[in-house]
């Protein structure tokens, strides 16, 4: 009976029992890979300084409003190309274990992209978490909990955002299409 339920692309495992299994599966070759993981967070450190360098104490400066804008555009686009291009070279791999599990039945596409989502969810925090305080107490404007909060808050959004457009970008258009193609949205 197991056999017929496999051969008709039935699984008689939970579809949460396959999201966890997925999840502790990717968070663990997520940590594992060291080089992707130091290089992001070494990336994200170099555009942090740069940042800080053009715009520390801008609080105590004429002008604030369009240093702020300046900020909030570069930090916009340093991050989220950042995250965009990661997540971008790393689909191929991704799509080739897709494609060889999911035909061998072991679980659905659902539960596959689900995990995906959560699995870069969190180094988005991790990164949002260490970058946010740092740039925004090098601005010297407003020191209160709220604006740190917010910044924090669009940072993670930023993250998220990037890698999650990244994943967009090299499922619908590939490899190479989506090399050139996405830098224009």
């Amino acid at each position: 009976i197991k056999l017929k339920q496999l051969e008709s692309g039935y699984s008689n495992v939970s579809w949460i029992k396959e999201f966890t299994t997925l999840l502790s599966r990717g968070m663990l070759s997520y940590f594992r890979n060291k080089t992707v993981f130091y290089a992001r967070l070494i990336n994200y450190l170099f555009n942090s300084i740069i940042l800080m360098g053009f715009y520390f104490g801008i609080g105590n400066k004429d002008n604030i409003f369009f240093n702020l804008l300046g900020i909030c555009f570069n930090t916009t686009n340093n991050y989220f190309i950042t995250g965009m291009f990661t997540s971008l070279f790393m689909f191929p791999v991704i799509r080739k274990v897709l494609k060889r599990e999911y035909s061998a039945k072991m679980y659905r596409v659902s539960s596959f992209y689900f995990h995906h989502i959560i699995v870069t969810f969190i180094p988005a925090l991790i990164y949002s978490l260490i970058f946010s305080p740092t740039i925004y107490f090098s601005l010297q404007t407003v020191m209160d909990f709220p604006g740190l909060l917010l910044f924090w808050l669009c940072n993670f959004c930023l993250f998220s955002l990037s890698e999650s457009f990244g994943t967009m970008c090299g499922a619908a258009l590939g490899d190479q299409l989506g090399l050139i193609v996405s830098p224009l949205f």
